[in-house]
């Protein structure tokens, strides 16, 4: 997913304006961008609700899994209970820097609810088959 040139433009201006933090809407998933003391904090929203442990494993396991190959992290809020996708990039924030993670965070949100939803959907019902209809 390529992020929309309207959250390039908030993010550009944001950086421009040397304010804290920035808190964008995406459909209904919040992005957020924070600037720290050794570079910029770049947080997407996964869940918009509290996970039971269940949930909350498998999505464990979609994070350990995907290391490898993403450079971020698995973080829960300690007030809602929700998951979010994290990046920390360290150093001066550059812009084209903090677009690619958002664009990078964006991505693997999707990757890992596409994933998510096939696990766990519900298993086909089987009927029962009689063993006299099949043939010898």
């Amino acid at each position: 997913m390529k992020v929309s040139n309207d959250l390039k433009d908030l993010i550009t201006q944001w950086l421009q304006s040397g304010e804290e933090k920035i808190t964008l809407v995406e459909g209904q998933d919040e992005i957020v961008v924070r600037l720290q003391e050794t570079g910029v904090l770049v947080c997407v929203s996964l869940t918009s609700t509290s996970s039971n442990n269940t949930e909350l494993q498998c999505w464990v396991r979609l994070g350990a899994a995907s290391l490898t190959h993403f450079k971020g992290a698995l973080a829960r809020a300690s007030s809602s209970g929700t998951l979010w996708i994290i990046q920390s990039l360290q150093g001066t924030p550059e812009e084209s820097r903090v677009l690619s993670s958002v664009e990078s965070l964006l991505n693997q949100r999707d990757t890992w609810r596409a994933i998510y939803a096939r696990l766990n959907k519900p298993a086909p019902q089987l009927k029962p088959t009689s063993l006299r209809a099949l043939r010898h």
